[in-house]
């Protein structure tokens, strides 16, 4: 074996944190029904930052049930436990389908230190467009995503960089199906 294969390790460990520190997220009823997945400390940033925001969620998720007919159901932009989550996370004050639209303005100066003159400036309009989170709160971002493709999710993470890298927000969740038991699973995406 080689001396840098000796000190690699799995990419899990570098960037999804131990299940014993999400553990405490969910409310024993809710561990029941949702798996929880963390994503580079992005539960202790929704616990700290956004406890207000955690409480909300675990509210909808507590509310929100779905039945089998609902899980067999073929996917499509909205399905009738799709709107009733919307209407849940609404009740929450959580803002739905919010975009996010950013100009950039550049400045150029010439020389060292603060007082270097300006020398040219260029403004970038629609720098950031276009992109949407399902819902928004304060500095937390809500998605769900029913039957999500690669490419759908692969969106709903640039979306929540873009919204992250503007400072709009400090972290993401997604709710999701879970593959494995057709349930749900929440992972918490930190963009940074």
């Amino acid at each position: 074996m080689s001396r840098l294969s000796n000190l690699a390790r799995r990419i899990d460990d570098a960037v999804f944190d131990d299940e014993r520190l999400v553990e405490d997220l969910l409310p024993a009823d809710l561990r029941d029904r949702y798996s929880v997945t963390s994503y580079r400390s992005a539960a202790a940033v929704l616990q700290q930052r956004a406890p207000e925001e955690l409480a909300a969620i675990i509210r909808v998720l507590r509310q929100f049930t779905i039945s089998r007919n609902e899980i067999r159901a073929p996917g499509g932009n909205r399905m009738s436990a799709t709107t009733r989550f919307a209407q849940y996370a609404a009740a929450e004050n959580f803002h739905e389908e919010v975009r996010i639209k950013a100009d950039l303005l550049v400045q150029l100066t010439a020389g060292k230190g603060d007082s270097a003159p300006e020398v040219d400036r260029i403004i970038r309009e629609d720098f950031i467009h276009n992109h949407m989170v399902d819902f928004w709160r304060s500095r937390v971002a809500f998605d769900y995503e029913w039957n999500s493709k690669d490419q759908t999710y692969d969106r709903d993470l640039y979306a929540f960089r873009s919204f992250f890298e503007a400072g709009v927000i400090d972290v993401g969740v997604i709710v999701t199906r879970e593959l494995s038991n057709g349930f749900f699973q929440i992972a918490r995406q930190l963009l940074g």
